[in-house]
């Protein structure tokens, strides 16, 4: 199920105090942190502070947010050099290989989102200097013979930035409840842009990219499957959270929504969209018309309603105003991020020099403008999770497209130069339709990175079972660093290695 917040409010959701109702030890400590983050707030009146944008203090939480989840990248690719130095003493998919790459991979992103935050940007001067230096080398190998492996409908890009969204999402739901996990990476209420603020954008751009564009009836029923799934989960946290009497934030999707209905909503009606647009270009039409429009609503009134703590919850539109009013900018981010995926999948298994530096080139300027919208949006419309706005939209886009352009470069650009899997010239040509091209994409890639993505929705559900233990048994709010570090580290190896056995098994659930 999907991770439960704590309100804000000094009432229970029965409008009972507190104190006369079940409120958990993590509820406590998360109203702690609002009022810390708030106390010193010099607005006159709650609403003005409710609707101050921030602008500046946005757009340096952005630029932070993209240094905190560039480092995966690097860690992603010295699993994949140690895994090729080693293979010859240690096979790539035993318990060794999994237990090093689990060192190399989430023990650093463990210490990179909580302890280690602070020194961010020491560590980005490392990885970046390290990039231009193999860059250089790169350049002056003069590769251009080269032939290189994307894998063709099922891009390794693509394989890489879910494994990485996943990692992250599960990591951060636990490590929200620890006080090493830094402040300002929770959730927002209103406007501004926190970490935790990523993870259902990037799960619907996730969604869209490996989605097909629906051409029939047929599509669009088989699509009905995993929104029925997605519908059924989020009626069992609703259900669950009704049972225990647990306060859920309301602020996020609504009083009885929650991130499973969102997922299953915008699945349903992108795929609608998406059998009338047909194709690449009408879906791009359809998302950005969509997105403007919400956004035109959003200024004319609805941003006022959704953000306006006045508003009673007396009827399911109004309790439930977060989620339902939300919608259109996700299924625009839907629509947008299939034509993304399309454009990364090919229709060869390996590409020439040339057309791969164009395909590179062409994302690294679409990276470039999206930024620079973000920066735009910041300063005028601001980045609204609660309502999916324009800003929201475009700044999820551009750190998916970011990621994905930077796995390209270490991945396919200089890995596949400096380290390569399998050399391939200019022969390679008369070998695409043998077995070369499968060999090498599948042993380009961490065996933890394939597990995690194969079972992506699995391992997302036992990271939120997990989760609930972890705040029941062992009382997160109160834990040092040390014990934060130690507790998330046994958490995520449990999560990972259950979907790892899966992966070993050949099992792939959801």
């Amino acid at each position: 199920m999907e991770r439960l917040e704590g309100t804000d409010s000094s009432f229970c959701a029965t409008g009972a105090p507190k104190t006369q109702c079940l409120c958990s030890e993590k509820q406590r400590f998360l109203n702690l942190i609002y009022n810390e983050m708030h106390s010193d707030s010099k607005a006159p009146t709650p609403h003005i502070e409710l609707y101050d944008k921030n602008s500046w203090h946005t757009f340096v939480q952005v630029m932070h947010i993209l240094l905190t989840i560039v480092p995966i990248v690097f860690f992603f690719a010295i699993a994949r050099i140690v895994g090729q130095k080693l293979e010859y003493r240690i096979p790539p998919n035993s318990s060794c290989g999994y237990a090093i790459e689990f060192l190399l991979i989430v023990v650093p992103t463990v210490l990179i989102v909580n302890v280690f935050n602070n020194y961010i940007g020491q560590l980005m001067v490392v990885f970046w200097g390290s990039l231009l230096g193999l860059m250089y080398v790169v350049y002056k190998s003069k590769n251009q013979r080269r032939w290189y492996v994307l894998g063709g409908h099922r891009p390794i890009v693509l394989t890489l930035l879910r494994a990485a969204i996943n990692l992250l999402t599960a990591l951060c739901i636990l490590a929200v409840d620890f006080e090493s996990f830094p402040k300002n990476f929770r959730k927002t209420r209103r406007y501004g842009a926190g970490l935790m603020d990523v993870g259902i954008g990037l799960f619907v751009f996730a969604m869209g990219t490996v989605s097909k564009p629906s051409k029939n009836i047929a599509h669009i029923t088989k699509s009905l499957w995993t929104v029925v799934l997605l519908l059924v989960l989020g009626l069992g946290r609703t259900l669950l959270i009704m049972f225990i009497n647990y306060n859920q934030d309301e602020h996020e999707y609504g009083l009885h929504l929650n991130a499973f209905y969102t997922l299953a909503l915008t699945k349903f009606f992108g795929c609608l969209f998406s059998g009338i647009a047909k194709n690449n270009l009408r879906h791009m039409i359809a998302g950005v018309a969509l997105l403007i429009i919400h956004e035109c609503c959003l200024q004319l009134y609805t941003s006022a309603f959704v953000m306006n703590p006045d508003i009673e919850r007396d009827t399911f539109l109004r309790a439930n105003r977060e989620g339902i009013l939300s919608l259109p900018g996700f299924v625009a981010l839907y629509l947008i991020s299939i034509v993304i995926g399309q454009s990364l999948k090919m229709q060869d298994k390996a590409l020439r020099h040339r057309v791969f530096i164009d395909k590179l080139r062409a994302l690294g300027i679409a990276s470039v403008v999206l930024w620079v919208l973000v920066v735009g949006c910041i300063f005028t419309v601001s980045i609204a999770r609660v309502t999916c706005n324009l800003g929201y939209v475009t700044w999820i886009l551009a750190l998916a497209v970011t990621m994905a352009f930077l796995f390209i470069i270490v991945f396919h650009l200089i890995l596949s130069t400096i380290w390569p899997i399998c050399d391939i010239e200019e022969d390679f040509e008369s070998l695409l339709n043998s077995t070369v091209t499968t060999s090498c994409h599948e042993n380009s890639l961490p065996a933890l990175v394939k597990a995690v993505n194969a079972n992506g929705l699995v391992f997302f559900l036992l990271a939120n079972v997990l989760t609930g233990a972890v705040n029941i048994y062992l009382e997160p709010s109160v834990r040092s660093d040390f014990e934060s570090i130690c507790i998330l580290t046994v958490y995520m190896f449990i999560a990972i290695s259950f979907v790892y056995l899966l992966h070993r098994l050949k099992i792939r659930i959801a």
